[in-house]
């Protein structure tokens, strides 16, 4: 099975004594997969190195599904043509929330 590009949404939380300076937040990230469990794998692995836990992972899917159902930002579609090309994970702007303000 080849790779594609998916995409999904993170909410993640720093690891404790970790220099960020909020709660946590919500992150678009998209890489290259086989399929959704290694999209996940592959994500959390990449949090990991930023020393992030994600609390859910959703909206999981091909990229190009998405596209077909949706119109997306353009930054989206810069962040996709940058995965292409890099074969990275990238990661969308973080909107970072207050724990005490999450509810």
């Amino acid at each position: 099975m080849n790779e594609q590009l998916w995409i999904g949404l993170a909410n993640v939380v720093p690891h404790q004594n970790t220099e960020y300076d909020f709660d946590g937040a919500f992150v678009t990230v998209l890489c290259l997969a086989k399929n959704n469990e290694e999209f996940v794998s592959v994500v959390n692995s990449s949090f990991e190195e930023l020393e992030m836990e994600i609390i859910e992972i959703s909206d999981v899917e091909k990229y190009l599904d998405r596209k077909k159902r949706v119109i997306l930002d353009d930054d989206i579609t810069e962040l996709a043509n940058e995965v292409e090309l890099s074969r990275r994970v990238c990661f969308g702007t973080f909107h970072a929330y207050d724990a005490a303000n999450e509810n």
